[in-house]
């Protein structure tokens, strides 16, 4: 019996189609290459000199290497989120040593706040403390949390709302339907907006649900609207 390929192979290959398509067609061929790169995934080795050339020639912005970044954090990519913030330039990049410091002991990290709270790399290194504190326990990480977050910008305060409310829900704490609500007009991934959803179902709040429902993608909103309906039963 043959097996379709995995994704990862799927990737490599789509990915040595493109080498050769750029060797016969020039760089236009990159192009192909772009929507490859988010993914909070390791890509195989045949895609890295295709990202290095679309990096060269600005086609992968500061913004898309920053959002690959936090896509690989969120996956829990560690090697590859600290490769990428390492590679990133000025007020964004994280250096080695202080990735080294914070996964000694995360929450502690935080809680100390010695982090450059006015560079951009600075405080995705603060976020980086709180996903790793609150993967392993939101509710432990939350006070901590609370005491640090007001030296974020609103944007970067939000997302951290978002991710701590994310652990906890996936931790089944009742608290995080309300922590959630502190998250407003954050984007959500897959994963996220149904574990806002089973939060909310969990809490009673049925508004709360109905939201995070009609917030889905139309294939998600149908799955979630089928488990609601057979909870109510």
């Amino acid at each position: 019996m043959e097996y379709p390929p995995s994704g990862a192979e799927d990737t490599e290959l789509a990915c040595y189609g493109i080498q050769y398509r750029r060797q016969r067609d020039g760089d236009a061929a990159l192009a192909a290459a772009r929507p490859l790169w988010l993914t909070g995934q390791a890509t195989p080795e045949a895609c890295d000199p295709l990202f290095a050339a679309l990096i060269a020639r600005g086609a992968l912005t500061v913004a898309d290497r920053h959002a690959r970044y936090r896509l690989a954090v969120e996956a829990g990519s560690v090697k590859l989120a600290q490769a990428i913030a390492g590679d990133l330039p000025g007020d964004h990049r994280i250096a080695a040593k202080d990735f080294a410091r914070v996964d000694a002991d995360p929450l502690r990290s935080l809680d100390k706040g010695d982090f450059a709270w006015t560079r951009q790399g600075g405080r995705d290194l603060a976020l980086y403390a709180l996903e790793r504190a609150a993967r392993s326990d939101a509710m432990v990480a939350r006070p901590v949390w609370e005491r640090q977050r007001e030296r974020l910008t609103e944007a970067d305060r939000r997302y951290g709302n978002a991710r701590i409310a994310f652990h906890a829900a996936r931790q089944l704490s009742p608290q995080a339907n309300a922590w959630f609500a502190e998250a407003r007009g954050v984007p959500l991934g897959e994963n996220e907006r149904a574990w806002r959803v089973r939060a909310a179902l969990r809490a009673g709040a049925w508004g709360d649900a109905l939201a995070g429902i009609e917030a889905m993608p139309e294939s998600q909103a149908r799955e979630a609207r089928g488990a609601t309906g057979r909870r109510a039963h």
